[in-house]
């Protein structure tokens, strides 16, 4: 193939292209030549090289195994290993095609581990940084409404198996710059149900949703269940926030019936409906977290608040409806139509 970067007699073969329209591993292994691939299964790959128009020995290449959708995965674990953000947006099954059923003839991922540090801005650099458009189908976007050069929120679930919890385990990992300005709820991970999520740290993530709840984690939550999960913005994070039509958390944009238990925001939360430093709306059990105020010179402004909501606005949460907070605390300004220092409306235990 034509490409400066290989020497003679070298060849590239792409299993996944994310610069490309119709070239992503789902794309590629749906067609009829390819239709016995499952996506995230390991590909062993050998070339072999002979003539048709002399006698020669044949000569074969060494042996090479890699993964179709991750860094590498257990099958006897159903766990997936994650090294850069195309191993993690291959957990969206709308992107890959990662699939599941009950006749253990699909590779059945429910546990997704984070190996390193991972960067928004370093990944769009290392893939090629292209300002394109959706209808070219790459990184930035893999939604059909969407158009916008950003990350896109994903939703680690499968289609018909909303019993399936996922689990996603950072192992202490961060994950850096990321960028999202979407329709729908947006941050890290969009709507998600049923969704674990540990010992992961989100530093200077900028989330707009224009459409639904913004959080850094996720905008809207349902009977998830997160814990060991902090994220903030750094003193060089000038302009960057959690800003939402809808709720907005430093963490959650809306959390429905799970569980927060050790985690931690420190963002600045604009929402449109109520918000929240760590939570914008809450229903479930809220345990040893906090959220954290910005000041300028060690001093709150009167005017620049870290929460501020149309609604209901709380340094911690917004709206704790039927909630059962325990040892928490906030040191977050807030201001809103009704506000609070600790949450700015509560029917639960505090």
């Amino acid at each position: 193939m034509d490409d400066e970067s290989l020497g003679e007699g070298e060849y590239r073969v792409v299993l996944d292209d994310i610069t490309a329209s119709g070239r992503h591993f789902a794309e590629l292994a749906s067609d009829t030549e390819s239709k016995y691939f499952i996506p995230g299964e390991n590909i062993t790959v050998q070339a072999v090289a002979y003539s048709t128009s002399a006698l020669a020995n044949v000569a074969y290449s060494a042996v090479r195994t890699t993964n179709s959708l991750f860094a590498a995965i257990n099958d006897e674990q159903n766990t997936a290993y994650i090294s850069n953000f195309r191993h993690l947006e291959n957990l969206d099954v709308y992107i890959s095609n990662l699939d599941y059923n009950d006749d253990n003839d699909k590779l059945n991922i429910a546990t997704a581990l984070q190996t390193t540090d991972l960067d928004w801005t370093d990944f769009r650099t290392k893939t090629g940084n292209n300002p394109v458009t959706v209808s070219d189908g790459i990184w930035l976007s893999y939604y059909p409404t969407e158009t916008v050069a950003a990350y896109c929120p994903i939703n680690p679930t499968y289609d018909g198996f909303s019993n399936i919890a996922f689990n996603y385990d950072g192992q202490y990992h961060s994950i850096s710059n990321v960028t999202a300005n979407y329709a729908g709820a947006a941050g890290l991970f969009g709507e998600v149900t049923d969704l674990t999520v540990s010992n992961l740290k989100l530093i200077d993530f900028d989330i707009a949703s224009t459409g639904g709840d913004a959080g850094a984690l996720a905008g809207s939550m349902d009977t998830c269940t997160v814990t060991n999960v902090v994220a903030y913005h750094s003193k060089d994070a000038s302009g960057k926030t959690i800003t939402a039509t809808g709720n907005a958390g430093g963490l959650i944009g809306s959390l429905d019936g799970g569980t927060v238990t050790r985690c931690a925001a420190a963002l600045i939360v604009n929402g449109g409906g109520n918000a929240g430093g760590l939570i914008g709306d809450a229903s479930g059990l809220i345990t040893s977290c906090y959220s954290g105020g910005h000041t300028t010179g060690g001093v709150y402004s009167n005017t620049a608040y870290n929460v501020t909501a149309t609604g209901y606005a709380g340094g911690l949460i917004g709206n704790a409806g039927g909630t059962t907070i325990t040892s928490c605390y906030t040191t977050c300004s807030a201001t809103g139509a009704t506000a609070g220092g600790f949450v700015g409306s509560a029917s639960g235990s505090i």
